[in-house]
C-alpha cells in the first residue's frame, strides 16, 4: 500500500482446530471439532521465538491459531518466560471474546498482543463465546491498550433476513472495530 516495511514478522503455528466448534467453522470441521497442540506450552512458544530472533532477527509474529487464548495456562506460561528472559515479543492473534476476557486485556498488552481478530458473528449472540459479552465494551478496552482488533461477523444466518442483515451489518460497524470483516 506504498507503506514501507521495515521490520520482518514470523508465522506461529501452536495448533489446529478450535474447541468452540461453531457451525459455521470449515477448521472446526476439518480438525474433528478438536484442538491439536503443536506447542503445547509457553516454553515451547517461546523457544520458537528465541530461535526465530536468533536466526531471522524476528520480534513479531503472526499467530495462526483459531483461538489463541482459549488455553490461558499456556499464554500465561509464554509471558513468564518473556518476563524472565527480559524478552519483548509482539503477536498478532485470533481469539474468541469469552477466551478474552478469561486472561483479561490488561495481560495481552503486557504479552505484546498488538493485534487481534475477533469472531463477533452476530448482534443475535447465537454462539456461547459471546454470550453476555458486551463487545463493544471489550473492543474499546483492547483498543485503550493500543490493540487494533477486526471484528468478524456471519452474514446469511439462519435468522437473517431483509431486515435483519441489515441490522447484523448496522451493529458490527457500530462495535467501532479498526476494521471489520463480513464472512458469508
Amino acid at each position: 500500500y506504498g507503506a514501507p516495511n521495515t521490520g520482518k514478522a514470523g508465522i506461529l503455528i501452536p495448533g489446529v482446530g478450535c474447541q468452540n466448534s461453531c457451525r459455521f467453522c470449515s477448521t472446526s470441521h476439518k480438525f474433528e471439532h478438536k484442538y491439536t497442540g503443536f506447542l503445547k506450552t509457553g516454553m515451547d512458544i517461546f523457544e520458537v521465538c528465541q530461535k526465530s530472533e536468533i536466526k531471522l532477527g524476528v520480534l513479531d509474529f503472526g499467530v495462526m491459531d483459531e483461538n489463541f487464548c482459549k488455553d490461558p495456562e499456556r499464554a500465561r506460561q509464554l509471558l513468564e518466560e518473556m518476563e524472565k528472559h527480559g524478552k519483548a515479543y509482539s503477536f498478532s492473534i485470533f481469539s474468541s471474546a469469552e477466551a478474552i476476557l478469561s486472561l483479561g486485556t490488561d495481560f495481552l498488552q503486557r504479552l505484546g498482543v498488538n493485534f487481534i481478530w475477533i469472531g463477533v458473528e452476530s448482534k443475535a449472540n447465537l454462539f456461547e463465546k459471546t454470550k453476555g459479552i458486551d463487545l463493544h465494551k471489550l473492543i474499546n478496552d483492547l483498543q485503550k491498550r493500543g490493540i487494533s482488533v477486526l471484528a468478524s461477523s456471519i452474514l446469511f444466518l439462519e435468522h437473517h433476513d431483509k431486515k435483519t442483515i441489515h441490522e447484523d451489518i448496522e451493529w458490527a460497524i457500530g462495535l467501532e472495530s479498526d476494521l471489520s470483516q463480513f464472512m458469508e
